[in-house]
């Protein structure tokens, strides 16, 4: 059997334009498997599946082209057919995740899913985040207006407003989460300012 070859992938059977003899695909392959999975080893057809080692080149972003022998750019990994989805390109290093990796990502972009939709729905229902800033202002401006201003109608809307408040703010909620936020915060803007003075100069 001839096939149209590229490096050890095979593109297409073709007894008229083929011009590299690959012998036959094994009988408990044909049919079963494609040709995403069968490599020419230069002898016989192979398939990835039954490899214990499989060159890798990063193709780019994290693209990858999987080869059962050496081809330009490729790395020969010990791993699985199967481990594929888990092959990565880190500080030019190709290398594959351990599962604990790969439950992390997931559990990452999941996460970014939750925030996107919330955000979404900021968006669509409160307004974007300038909106946003914008009705905290004016909770600010009723706070003054009620404890500077003397302004009592202020005062009333505060207190309208105050049991959601609450519920939306509980004391639990920033006990938990405010100590490490201020900590951040308060760390990023030392570095900021720090940067800030050496680039005007200042001691």
């Amino acid at each position: 059997m001839k096939a149209i070859l590229n490096q050890d992938v095979i593109v297409k059977l073709s007894e008229v334009h083929g011009i590299t003899e690959i012998g036959d695909i094994p009988s408990d392959k044909k049919g079963r498997v494609g040709f995403d999975r069968l490599r020419f080893s230069g002898s016989k057809i192979v398939d990835l599946m039954d490899l214990k080692y499989i060159w890798v080149k990063h193709l780019g972003d994290n693209s990858f082209e999987l080869h059962a022998v050496k081809v330009p750019g490729s790395r020969r990994k010990r791993m699985s057919y199967s481990d594929r989805a888990r092959l990565t390109f880190e500080n030019g290093t190709i290398r594959i995740r351990t599962l604990e990796e790969v439950e992390q990502a997931k559990k990452e972009y999941e996460l970014q899913l939750v925030k996107n939709r919330l955000r979404s729905r900021f968006d669509s229902q409160i307004g974007d985040q300038k909106d946003q800033i914008a009705t905290i202002a004016k909770l600010v401006h009723l706070l003054i207006l009620s404890l500077y201003g003397h302004d009592e109608s202020a005062g009333d809307l505060l207190s309208q407003l105050c049991s959601d408040l609450k519920e939306t703010y509980s004391m639990d909620k920033m006990q938990a989460r405010l100590p490490d936020i201020v900590a951040i915060t308060k760390s990023l803007m030392n570095d900021y300012y720090k940067e800030i003075d050496s680039v005007k100069g200042n001691n």
